[in-house]
């Protein structure tokens, strides 16, 4: 259900005033955490005066997913100049790879649009970005094209200087890599086992590929199981403040446990679960978050 709005968004203003320029058209996206199987969208053009205040017109709509199969590209909150473009963000947020990319730059304060494009019906649209067909793909504000998270997540922490998600060097930076390769490698496991259930015929599977692949899953959440229990009575999993490490973990034990049927809840998994359902608390990862949908293929 639409219905048409006009507002006044000082909050939002205070975001963007100031720009130096004359005022400036953004197109404001939110994003509402009160329902898992469905969020409220709303966009509108609003205008942000050096003075400190903005006003807006738009419609606000329910989807039961984020645009899955549209056209249409979302503005995450940022700030970018006039007659600059946004860094584009292509793949769906179902994704843990998309995913944390996305938490980053939102972490980090980095503005980006969203292409909410499919690897399964929009696969045609992805490759032409990315030879590969895969997401995520991040078109920069000049044109030039990255492709697979870890790529991508390097540039931006080049980008955040001192406010990196990873350390630059020392043990600090091989703590929070080792969680970060042992959780995507985890997300990894899960998503072959998805794979094969969802496009590969009953009778064509091999077994044992699979059941290897859920085993190395396991085995991938009892060692961050074993870290996080070593870690209990601190805030954050590593460090003072929220790092790479704790963005790729949560995404992927989320991924697998809705994909892969990654048992989460299991007490073996204790430190981990309350570890994962602190972080997925936190507003950001509330946020952006769409629950897993298998890739329908044309």
């Amino acid at each position: 259900m639409r219905r048409a709005i006009a507002c006044f968004h000082p909050g939002i203003a205070a975001r963007y005033a100031r720009t130096g320029a004359s005022p400036n058209p953004i197109a404001i996206c939110g994003f509402s955490p009160e329902s898992r199987a469905g969020f409220d969208f709303g966009v509108g053009l609003a205008f942000a005066f050096d003075v400190g205040f903005c006003f807006g017109v738009g419609f606000d709509a329910r989807f039961g997913e984020l645009g899955r199969g549209t056209d249409q590209i979302y503005s995450i909150r940022g700030r970018r100049a006039v007659g600059s473009r946004a860094m584009l963000l292509v793949g769906q947020f179902d994704s843990p790879y998309v995913r944390r990319v996305a938490i980053s730059m939102r972490v980090l304060g980095i503005a980006f649009e969203h292409a909410p494009w499919s690897i399964g019906k929009d696969q045609a649209r992805v490759a032409e970005l990315n030879p590969l067909g895969q997401v995520p793909t991040l078109v920069l504000d000049d044109g030039e094209v990255l492709v697979d998270s870890a790529t991508i997540l390097d540039y931006l922490d080049e980008l955040a200087g001192p406010r990196a998600l990873v350390p630059d060097s020392g043990p600090a930076r091989r703590r929070v890599l080792h969680v970060v390769a042992i959780a995507t490698g985890l997300a990894d496991k899960a998503r072959l086992q998805a794979t094969e259930r969802l496009f590969r015929p009953a009778a064509t599977r091999h077994e044992p590929y699979v059941q290897r692949l859920r085993t190395q899953m396991l085995a991938a959440g009892a060692y961050l199981e074993r870290i996080c229990a070593a870690h209990t009575e601190r805030v954050h999993l590593l460090g003072d403040a929220l790092s790479q490490a704790e963005i790729s973990l949560a995404c992927a034990v989320t991924y697998a446990r809705e994909a892969a049927s990654f048992p989460i809840d299991d007490k073996a998994y204790s430190a981990l679960r309350e570890r994962h359902a602190w972080i997925e608390l936190q507003p950001v990862f509330r946020e952006i978050y769409t629950p897993f949908d298998a890739p329908v293929v044309d």
